[in-house]
């Protein structure tokens, strides 16, 4: 007979990922402009699964081994607010292709390397390219969605990072002054 506490155990063992990562949510008004539009462009049909993406944030480094939060929290402290730009529509496919907002930040990639370097971390993509996702499509389907201007050219400062754990626990780190 199995007992509850293995099955807990198990569950749990499913339901975490390999690794740990750094999000840096948008500021509130700006995301909240991504989310509608999704909402008003892209139709349901288009969508894969639920598709639109609900916590609109710039990914600074997945991939890292540490688990614990206050281990990178020097290192965002320290580092400063962040700036960047916002530019036009693109995609990523794989088996479905992502409807994203490019991204121009040099403080990003500073910031993605200093993590890098200090850090055991497992590169899950060739190049750190930043960018705001806003939506999964049906594979093909996000070619209409690609080079648009909607917020293209739109500043803003990144106040802080949100370390999302292996187990999805996330824990808010700010930048520094």
């Amino acid at each position: 007979m199995i007992s509850f506490r293995k099955i807990i155990s198990s569950y749990r063992a499913k339901e975490a990922r390999d690794f740990s990562c750094v999000l840096c949510p948008l500021p509130w008004d700006i995301a909240e402009e991504i989310r509608q539009w999704g909402k008003k462009n892209i139709p349901k049909e288009d969508l894969a699964g639920d598709g639109l993406e609900s916590q609109i944030h710039v990914t600074l480094k997945y991939g890292i081994h540490n688990h614990d939060p206050f281990e990178l929290r020097n290192i965002i402290w320290n580092f400063g607010p962040i700036k960047m730009k916002l530019g036009k529509t693109s995609l990523f496919s794989n088996e479905f292709d992502v409807v994203k907002i490019e991204v121009t930040s040099p403080g990003l990639h500073e910031l993605h390397k200093l993590i890098t370097d200090n850090f055991e971390c497992t590169d899950t993509f060739k190049e750190y390219i930043p960018h705001v996702t806003s939506a999964y499509v049906r594979l093909g389907a996000g070619k209409k969605y690609s080079g648009r201007d909607d917020f293209e050219g739109r500043k803003m400062t990144l106040t802080a990072a949100i370390f999302s754990g292996n187990d999805y626990r996330e824990t808010s780190l700010p930048f520094g002054p």
